[in-house]
């Protein structure tokens, strides 16, 4: 891979004490406001989702946001969902051949971007993993958390 993604699995991203304020016009706070509380979110997570969101968009070009039946995940763009790449790129050894073996739209720059993702949206990554990888079955077996400790035998 070109610029290989340098993954420190001990740190979490902080969240600021320094919160920024704005005024909104009405008819977009009436909006967010209603979006929010029909997804049962407060104004200030709901707020801090939709940045990362656009975020994502505008840092990682291959990366798009799904609504799904699990709710909202990250998922490559017309492909899979960043838990399954992860999943296979783990339990390939890490190489990046089979991973776009598996999955031919995950290239070489896909999976730079999909493993930077996981390192700072790791909970949600590995939440997923989690309740998948317990089948057993498939790519899914070999599947260890971004912490490196493996899965119970």
């Amino acid at each position: 891979m070109g610029r290989r993604a340098i993954i420190d699995y001990d740190w979490v991203p902080p969240i600021s004490d320094r919160p920024i304020s704005t005024r909104l016009p009405t008819w977009l706070d009436d909006w967010l406001r209603f979006h929010f509380n029909r997804r049962g979110e407060g104004p200030s997570v709901g707020l801090r989702r939709v940045v990362e969101e656009w975020w994502t968009r505008e840092n990682y070009s291959a990366i798009e946001i799904r609504e799904g039946p699990r709710g909202r995940l990250a998922a490559v763009s017309g492909g899979p969902e960043l838990w399954q790449v992860i999943a296979i790129w783990r339990s390939s050894g890490e190489k990046a051949g089979l991973v776009e073996s598996a999955f031919p739209v995950v290239n070489e720059r896909v999976l730079e971007q999909v493993l930077e993702y996981a390192i700072l949206f790791s909970d949600t990554i590995e939440d997923a993993i989690g309740r998948h990888a317990s089948v057993g079955a498939g790519p899914l077996a070999g599947a260890v958390p971004l912490t490196g400790v493996s899965p119970p035998t």
